[in-house]
């Protein structure tokens, strides 16, 4: 875990990528949603850390990759999140 100005940031490692959790006073922040058959270890991972599915206000999805979005329909299930989809353009 990280602190940072009022935040822990906490990081779950999976088969191909990896997850985070931004806790913040009033807002929590999940950083993709990992690959197909994690979905059991991300629940884990969110009860470990006092943060059910229905907790998590946001869920950043990087970019649409299955290893990091494939569980963000059984987050929808549980809960009202925001989505939002980062992408990234680099111009060379």
């Amino acid at each position: 875990m990280e602190n940072t100005k009022g935040c822990e940031i906490h990081q779950l490692s999976l088969r191909t990528n990896n997850v985070c959790l931004i806790k913040a006073a009033t807002i929590n922040i999940l950083v993709d949603s990992g690959p197909k058959n994690s979905d059991l270890s991300l629940l884990n991972f969110l009860n470990l850390l006092d943060c059910k599915p229905c907790k998590i206000d946001w869920l950043v999805l990087t970019h649409s990759h299955y290893d990091h979005c494939m569980n963000a329909a059984m987050l929808k299930k549980f809960t009202t999140v925001q989505y939002c989809v980062a992408i990234l353009r680099l111009f060379i």
